[in-house]
């Protein structure tokens, strides 16, 4: 009897350690499957570096656009989804959000979603707000974006599939962060 519980109890705690393995490895994927098969978007922004005790050096991202007018229903919930579109330049810019999930033959990605401002247009809160480096690397990019040339734009690109963003490199001006430093 007791040694049929103590196999049970075995049993289970593999199960429970082999589901949070699933959890973590479909996590990864999904990453991995937007930055390799995802449109690539640019997006102006404005960095800041701060440094988090617990994940490290990160470039925060402040988006030069965080308000749209709402397209469809009425937005009642605090998500909504944001329907890209690319500029003149090939900046990419939110063109409207919707309450709704759009349909896959739009490039759109889920958003937090805020009041309405004087003009009807509402806040909103892009998910890709972090841009994770080496330790040893972000000293460096602190340096090299803060001696950027006033006016040559920042510019984060994002891979987006199916409603996911991922940032996959940032730029200044034409050169990309990850051929600047060491």
């Amino acid at each position: 009897m007791k040694k049929s519980l103590l196999w049970a109890g075995l049993a289970g705690l593999v199960m429970v350690c082999a589901a949070q393995w699933l959890v973590l490895f479909s996590q990864i994927w999904r990453y991995e499957k937007v930055v390799s098969e995802g449109k690539s978007y640019y997006f102006e922004v404005r960095p800041i570096d701060p440094y988090d005790p617990w994940m490290g050096r990160y470039v925060a991202l402040g988006f030069e656009q965080n308000r749209a007018k709402e397209e469809g229903e009425k937005i009642t919930e605090s998500k909504a989804y944001a329907l890209l579109e690319e500029d003149e330049q090939g900046l990419a810019r939110v063109k409207a959000l919707r309450a709704q999930k759009p349909s896959e033959a739009e490039a759109f990605v889920g958003v937090k979603v805020g009041t309405l401002d004087k003009e009807g247009n509402r806040r909103f809160w892009l998910p890709f707000d972090r841009f994770y480096m080496e330790e040893e690397k972000a000293k460096a990019a602190e340096r090299w974006l803060a001696s950027s040339k006033e006016g040559e734009p920042i510019v984060a690109e994002v891979r987006v599939l199916e409603g996911k963003g991922v940032i996959h490199e940032l730029f200044l001006g034409e050169k990309r962060l990850g051929d600047v430093l060491p």
